[in-house]
């Protein structure tokens, strides 16, 4: 039995009205083309739907459509226009590489429907970025040595928050502090008050330093012959970086310079 599209509803709170007066303002007149199909399936408008939050983003596109139909006829009803200038205007909207604004890089900033878009209001990530200016996608392809600290935290932070993306916010921390040492000397709790941070982007900063410090240290363990005191002086260089106290260490050795233990004699 065929579905009468008509008894689908579309009480999902959305503007549809505001939409389409606010799109219909921007463009003015829309010219018409006579006999032109209109493909309410079209990739550009369920997207679109999907970023207002009319289409649920599990939706397939020939799933979608109906509902891209509905609330196409809902805004010709409104601003009181045939429905294929409606389909116009959302393609010009959302296809025109010229005009268009919610396109598949959207230009939210300077969209008129914005304020009412969950897209636009959702929290900013590194993937709305270009592919070519996203930090993970550089380290893999090109190194980390070419990336710059802002990039390296920016991958380390993961995601944005407060409204900013993760490499707008790794951008801030670094203005803010200057250097990595700097930024590592602020410390996990002083961290986490920062806006945006929190304690789980802290902890993972903290974590990121430490490893780089034991990846650098040379430990000396048990059994092992210390041959001079360049030997002592790469396994504590690291470990004595960053302490904020006098700190003295005894290395115990056997008759033949073999390590017995080591003993934290004063702090």
């Amino acid at each position: 039995m065929e579905k009468n599209y008509k008894t689908v509803s579309l009480a999902d709170g959305i503007p549809y009205s505001e939409i389409y007066s606010a799109i219909a303002g921007l463009y003015g007149s829309i010219k018409v083309s006579e006999n032109e199909p209109l493909y309410w399936d079209k990739a550009e408008l369920v997207r679109f739907f999907k970023r207002v939050g009319g289409v649920p983003q599990s939706h397939n596109r020939r799933r979608a459509s109906l509902r891209v139909l509905l609330a196409a006829e809902r805004m010709a009803q409104s601003g009181g226009a045939p429905v294929s200038e409606v389909y116009q205007l959302l393609c010009t909207f959302t296809a025109s590489e010229d005009c268009g604004l919610c396109l598949q890089r959207p230009q939210c900033p300077l969209c008129p429907i914005a304020h009412m878009c969950r897209h636009a209001s959702r929290k900013i990530t590194s993937e709305d970025l270009p592919p070519g200016e996203r930090p993970r996608e550089r380290l893999l392809e090109n190194g980390p040595e070419n990336l710059t600290d802002s990039e390296l935290l920016a991958i380390l932070i993961a995601g944005g928050g407060g409204g900013e993306s993760a490499t707008e916010l790794a951008k801030r921390l670094m203005a803010t502090y200057g250097t990595l040492q700097r930024l590592e000397q602020a410390g996990g709790s002083k961290l986490s008050g920062i806006k945006g941070i929190g304690k789980s982007k802290a902890a993972r900063i903290t974590a990121a330093f430490e490893l780089g410090v034991r990846s650098l240290a040379r430990p000396i363990g048990s059994g092992t012959p210390v041959k001079g005191s360049r030997q002592a002086f790469e396994h504590y260089r690291h470990k004595f970086f960053n302490l904020k106290k006098e700190v003295f260490f005894s290395i115990l050795l056997d008759t033949r310079h073999r390590v017995i233990c080591e003993e934290k004699v004063a702090i």
